[in-house]
């Protein structure tokens, strides 16, 4: 690595600290700060101007979360200066400047200052924009069709996905069943999607091919509704327009964490962004620059601050809208689902403001729903995406974090025969029905078992083990762990111990680069850190009941 920021980062910054609290420095009023300011400075003329590699990125994702996790760290067991909030604000303020700058990879974003993550944009502002003609399965055949005519059947790639099918075919297979697709489009219609295509095939160059092989376009149809009509707004083949749309996200962003420090404090805010900077697999590079892959997030993000603040209609409305929008939200009712059914079997009656959430999150499913009827082909639009996404869950994805994840690595390569393949689905069906039947009931249990000691954050952050252990979902959409980081913001060692299972994470890198295996280990530090984060509650309850149990009049003979 010829850039000097992480030599400045160990040869400067990290000194400057360490003689100033030698000298008593860190004592005084306004010196962290002054300190930090001069951290950044360094940090910021050492930045490199065109960026790094992704090895290097996650070396310093590395030093960054293990950096946040002593500090987290000493702050637990009572290290006299970390109580001062100056001298924590200060060290926070710098490693959210440090985090920020290595997300977005020095503000080369990904490569070369191109900010548009135009692989991702390709798929989501052209699956929804032209979602009444192509829906589900005709994006790529439509695609080749535009290139065929467009550049006179020269083509990039040879290969392509079949959408129905989710096999690799020669894209001739598609082309020859091409007409009944184009047929879709009004003459103005396909035009515009030429021009959109043209203008993709271009700015991707030789990556034009990579597209062709993805999964299509996955989003529920709502979103293809919301995004569908913002994308046509955009002028055809506009690239200024198309850089605007994906602009949304980091509004979307900016707007979250502002939320999120106003309600619960500027400390938590930083460490929230240090945090949602260096998760493991959801990097810039994933979702960064893309096309409204964040309005889920704010939506889940933003509820969980007005729970706090007791604005439960607020939060319920959101997570509807975060639920239609992706459906995974869904799930992180589960806490506050069995915190208001306990209050009723306990014969309390509903937690404050329950009805309203729940009553809330209902109203906007079901008019959000009714919405996507609007479409041309109405409720047909959810019977594809429910085939779409049975395909979608059995494609062989190596990225995702789930129990499931950990218990199918099968500790050798993918097989990428077609029998291989049914194999490894029918393995997977039956270890999630196994899943499902024995550790989804047994985390609820002791959920509800925990319930009684939880707030409404809490709760809704209960619903995390929950999506972990029935739902397979993708790394970086493990954004969700953040609500872990806010419901426990007053425990530090809970967040000691959230950031270091992100240095683990990013250390095995040092040894390990098989894909699937790397995800399968970060399977199992997350649900160590989600058994961890509920461990002292359950003790709790257990000792209560325990006591509870032993003062019960005893039958004799």
């Amino acid at each position: 690595m010829n850039d000097p920021f992480a030599a400045v980062l160990v040869l400067l910054v990290a000194p400057l600290w360490y003689f100033a609290a030698r000298l008593g420095l860190l004592s005084r009023p306004k010196a962290p700060t002054i300190v930090a300011i001069a951290s950044a400075v360094l940090l910021l003329a050492a930045m490199p101007r065109s960026g790094l590699g992704i090895p290097e990125l996650k070396r310093l994702a590395l030093l960054i979360t293990t950096a946040a996790a002593l500090l987290q760290l000493c702050r637990a067991v009572g290290v006299p200066a970390f109580g001062r909030r100056e001298l924590r604000l200060a060290l926070l303020g710098l490693l959210a400047v440090a985090a920020i700058a290595v997300h977005l990879n020095f503000f080369a974003f990904h490569g070369r200052r191109t900010y548009v993550h135009l692989h991702d944009v390709a798929h989501y502002y052209l699956g929804s924009k032209y979602h009444r003609e192509v829906g589900y399965d005709g994006l790529y055949t439509a695609m080749l069709r535009a290139e065929a005519e467009l550049h006179h059947d020269h083509f990039r790639a040879i290969e392509a996905r079949e959408l129905e099918t989710n096999a690799l075919v020669h894209i001739r297979a598609l082309l020859i069943r091409s007409e009944p697709v184009k047929h879709a489009f009004t003459p103005e219609r396909w035009r515009s999607f030429q021009a959109d295509v043209d203008y993709f095939r271009q700015a991707l160059g030789p990556q034009w091919g990579d597209v062709l092989r993805d999964n299509g376009f996955n989003a529920p149809p709502f979103w293809a509704l919301v995004g569908g009509a913002i994308a046509n707004l955009v002028p055809a083949g506009n690239a200024s327009g198309i850089l605007a749309i994906t602009l949304i996200d980091g509004v979307l962003e900016a707007l979250t964490f502002a939320v999120i420090g106003a309600t619960f404090g500027v400390e938590v805010g930083l460490l929230a962004i240090v945090y949602f900077c260096t998760i493991f697999g959801t990097g810039f590079g994933w979702t960064g620059g893309a096309y409204l892959r964040y309005l889920e997030l704010a939506g889940v993000l933003i509820a969980a601050a007005e729970l706090h603040r007791r604005r439960h209609a607020a939060a319920g409305a959101l997570l509807g809208l975060a639920t239609l929008l992706r459906l995974f939200p869904a799930v992180l009712l589960a806490g506050l689902a069995l915190r208001s059914a306990r209050s009723l079997l306990r014969g309390e009656g509903l937690p404050p403001g329950h009805v309203r959430l729940f009553g809330a999150f209902a109203a906007v499913v079901v008019v959000g729903v009714a919405l996507t009827a609007t479409a041309p082909a109405g409720a047909a639009h959810w019977r594809e995406f429910r085939d779409k996404l049975r395909l979608h869950v059995e494609f062989p994805a190596t990225n995702r974090v789930s129990l499931l994840a950990a218990l199918t690595y099968p500790g050798e390569r993918l097989s990428e025969t077609p029998e291989g393949h049914a194999r490894e689905v029918a393995r997977r069906n039956r270890l999630h029905r196994i899943q499902l039947l024995v550790a989804a009931p047994l985390v609820l249990l002791l959920l509800i078992l925990v319930a009684r000691r939880l707030d409404d954050v809490g709760a809704l952050a209960a619903g995390v083990p929950v999506l972990f252990v029935t739902l397979d979902v993708t790394g970086y959409y493990w954004w969700l762990l953040l609500l872990l980081l806010i419901a426990n913001r007053d425990r530090p060692a809970i967040l000691a111990l959230l950031f270091a299972v992100e240095a683990g994470s990013y250390s095995l890198l040092l040894f390990e680069d098989a894909e699937r295996l790397l995800y399968a280990w970060r399977s199992i530090l997350v649900g160590v850190a989600l058994l961890a984060v509920y461990l002292d509650p359950l003790r709790q309850e257990a000792r209560r009941l325990r006591v509870r149990f032993r003062t019960l009049p005893r039958v004799t003979a």
